[in-house]
């Protein structure tokens, strides 16, 4: 279990790196409902996985617009979802190549 929270800071910190301007609001456990993360999905449910070997050490990240359920099998993310309106997408976001 201590091995899962330590990747869960890696893979956290390495999130905040890449995407700068969005900080990491808050994590959330699968048996809890968290409104701030639920609300970025459909109808505020998130994606299932089908196989078990998929959710065997995997666990969701809450980001500030986007979540991500991370695996700890394969150190990749399984699926990620990003609830977009018109006013997340008009915004200017200075871009770095």
């Amino acid at each position: 279990h201590f091995g899962k929270i330590i990747l869960a800071c890696i893979a956290a910190g390495s999130f905040a790196i890449a995407f700068g301007s969005e900080k990491i609001s808050q994590w959330f456990s699968p048996l809890t409902t968290n409104s701030t993360c639920l609300n970025q999905f459909y109808r505020e449910v998130p994606p299932a996985l089908n196989k078990d070997s998929l959710k065997k050490d995997s666990y969701p990240l809450c980001f500030n617009g986007f979540n991500v359920l991370y695996s700890g099998i394969s150190k990749t993310p399984l699926w990620s979802a990003e609830h977009l309106n018109a006013e997340r997408l008009s915004t200017k976001i200075k871009r770095e190549d």
